[in-house]
């Protein structure tokens, strides 16, 4: 498994490409640049470089490799990967949710789209073109997504705030993550240290997620004790003093002071801002440099796992963000503030 990984990290594009794909002045330039890299064999048939064949490309490769990956893992590590790959499908939803809830036409949510496994774009169509959420919610599969956001429907209702839905689905599939990372192997002497790498991935993950969990509750005016996911890794301390916090503002200085994490809120600060949208994009792109290196360290057998699906997940995003942002005209420099794992 891993010298599979290992061979698909070759893969992926350079960060210098990927600058030059910015910087593109034309679609033929683009082109030209795109198709001499390893995703250019999807392309070798298509004689029109649009969007449609843009998202045709990246899902076909997305679901390439991670359908390559599937095959080698079993037991524990398929339970791992499964919920790993539903962390990505999730953020899908909550897109689809959120613009059902907003009105927000399909094109402007079609570039964050990232679809994975059996979850195609038309699957995703077909949600959103419902009239309502209770009837998107009602196409879903009956499984434990599903049953969380029926469960949330009821306050989603009552408070008119599509964060009580997102929520629902991070604390079902986050809780149901770190349970599969925190009994890696338990009882193998020599699983210990692998099981304390991936604690400490998935852990400090989940961290980031309560902080804005935290603040956008408390912007909403609502109780963050009800939607923070109930795993509190290094954050416990300041984690259940910014749940009781009267206001954001207040919740933020108690995380602005935390010794694992302080330091990194005040470079976000100083680079981006401290609104809700800048720490998200800067926590994603700390941890996205953790797992860079952690692909470096020596390979044992579910981190590495981890940290490629991580990397190529926000590969995948940042491409799809260029290439079509490219061919609708979008400012190179506006670009690049929305890029992770190429930032």
């Amino acid at each position: 498994m891993i010298p599979r990984i290992r061979a698909l990290l070759s893969f992926m594009l350079s960060k210098k490409m990927v600058d030059q794909l910015v910087d593109a002045k034309s679609p033929s330039e683009l082109q030209s640049i795109f198709l001499p890299t390893y995703y250019g064999h999807y392309l070798e048939e298509i004689e029109e470089f649009t969007p449609d064949e843009i998202e045709l490309v990246l899902r076909r490769h997305v679901f390439e490799v991670f359908t390559s990956i599937s095959k080698f893992v079993t037991g524990d590590i398929a339970e791992f990967f499964d919920a790993l790959i539903t962390t990505f499908e999730v953020e899908n939803l909550k897109r689809i949710l959120r613009a059902i809830d907003t009105g927000r036409p399909v094109d402007e949510i079609m570039r964050y789209l990232v679809p994975l496994r059996k979850r195609t774009l038309a699957y995703y169509l077909d949600l959103f073109a419902q009239e309502t959420i209770k009837q998107a919610i009602s196409k879903m599969p009956k499984n434990k997504l599903r049953k969380a956001l029926e469960a949330a429907y009821p306050q989603y209702e009552q408070t008119d705030k599509i964060f009580v839905l997102e929520s629902a689905l991070d604390r079902q599939i986050y809780t149901t993550l770190w349970t599969s990372a925190s009994t890696w192997k338990k009882n193998e002497y020599f699983a210990t240290r692998e099981r304390s790498i991936i604690t400490n991935l998935v852990g400090e993950n989940i961290d980031f997620k309560n902080i804005l969990i935290t603040l956008r509750a408390l912007s909403l005016g609502l109780n963050p004790n009800k939607f923070i996911i109930p795993v509190a890794y290094r954050l416990k301390n300041e984690l259940n003093k910014a749940i009781s916090s009267e206001t954001m503002s207040d919740a933020l200085d108690i995380f602005t002071r935390s010794p694992n994490y302080g330091p990194l809120i005040d470079e976000i600060q100083k680079k981006e801002g401290l609104d809700i949208p800048s720490l998200e994009i800067g926590f994603q792109r700390f941890h996205v440099r953790k797992c860079r290196i952690r692909l470096a360290d020596y390979p044992f057998q579910i981190s590495p796992i981890y940290c490629f699906v991580l990397l190529k997940y926000f590969e995948i995003h940042d491409l799809k963000i260029i290439m079509i942002g490219k061919l609708e005209g979008v400012d190179p420099a506006d670009i690049r503030k929305l890029l992770v794992m190429y930032n």
